[in-house]
């Protein structure tokens, strides 16, 4: 099913209710200036019991295989200079159910009466029970093997992450987003998300820069004259960790990242009036950021159910009934 929600002068595409290489198949070549998404992370969660979904396949090399399949076909939208921004999760092996879905929102028990629906995870071959399986560097390995230019790994640090039974490792409070291009020269607009320079920092930079009589000069100031050496007036370079707490968001859709992570990687990789896609749309976070930021969106979904959750999310950024910026929050 489509939708279109007009928002101002940039607008919403919504193809939900499709696999993810039929709503790309519907899309024209270089038809997008930027992807932002995350894909379900493999054999994590059962959503509803789809049998087009992606993240419930046997092995972690089966879904790498996807996955690789799914993004050589959203390389084919993209721009030539285009940014593709991945975010992807890790899992152990083990043979539990782990946090599988079987439906409005609960979660899986060996009681519940849909236990029957969800998939039990094996261990796959060449691994051993407990073992950190390494989805997220597999999947950009075979991307990068697969034609994309690999340019960085952006560690999510979550500063309340979900806690952990287990005793006999680290508590993980992170996970990554990769830049990809399809081409070595793409557009980034680094100075959108620059920030602030720390005043120790200019002040180190004065002295190791300056003769005395401007160090004396310029020696108080918050930011650095354009001529220093090393440095930018905008501010500093954006670095690849980013620390965000989650969004608070009440739906049924429980795998929303927050507002500040798409905000970052729009910014950085499009301009207004630029379209952004989606792949794994789901209530549609990235494209509320895409088009408060002044960006077309489109956004694919397997799940037709999340499609009115989506149009209303999205809808709202520029209606009038919503007064207030923190009304949204709700959505």
């Amino acid at each position: 099913m489509e939708k279109i929600i007009e928002c101002g002068e940039v607008k919403a595409r919504l193809l939900y209710g499709c696999d993810v290489l039929e709503g790309l198949s519907l899309l024209d070549d270089e038809s997008v200036d930027c992807i932002v998404t995350s894909p379900p992370y493999w054999g994590l969660r059962n959503y509803e019991d789809n049998d087009q979904q992606i993240g419930s396949e046997e092995s972690p090399v089966e879904f790498v295989g996807k996955m690789t399949d799914v993004f050589r076909e959203a390389r084919r939208v993209l721009s030539t200079k285009g940014t593709l921004w991945l975010n992807i999760g890790d899992t152990y092996a083990t043979a539990s159910v782990n946090r599988n879905h079987v439906g409005d929102g609960i979660m899986a028990d060996r009681n519940h009466e849909n236990f029957s629906a969800v998939k039990e995870r094996k261990i796959p071959a060449g691994l051993k029970k407990k073992d950190l399986i390494g989805v997220p560097w597999r999947l950009a390995l075979a991307l990068q093997e697969d034609g994309w230019w690999l340019r960085n790994d952006i560690i999510w640090h979550k500063p309340n992450p979900m806690p952990s039974p287990a005793q006999d490792r680290c508590t993980v409070a992170h996970e990554y987003i990769f830049l990809l291009t399809k081409s070595s020269s793409y557009n980034l607009y680094p100075d959108a998300v620059r920030t602030p320079l720390a005043k120790a920092t200019v002040t180190d930079l004065l002295n190791r820069s300056k003769p005395s009589k401007e160090r004396e000069r310029y020696g108080g100031q918050a930011s650095c004259p354009s001529n220093f050496a090393g440095a930018n007036p905008n501010g500093a370079n954006i670095r690849t960790v980013w620390k965000l707490k989650p969004n608070s968001y009440q739906g049924d859709h429980f795998a929303v990242f927050p507002e500040e992570l798409p905000e970052r990687c729009i910014k950085a990789g499009t301009q207004p009036g630029d379209t952004v896609l989606d792949l794994f749309s789901g209530s549609a976070t990235t494209g509320k950021v895409a088009l408060r930021l002044g960006r077309n969106y489109i956004g694919i979904d397997v799940n037709e159910s999340y499609l009115d959750m989506a149009a209303r999310r999205v809808s709202l950024i520029h209606s009038d009934v919503v007064k207030d910026e923190d009304q949204l929050e709700m959505f």
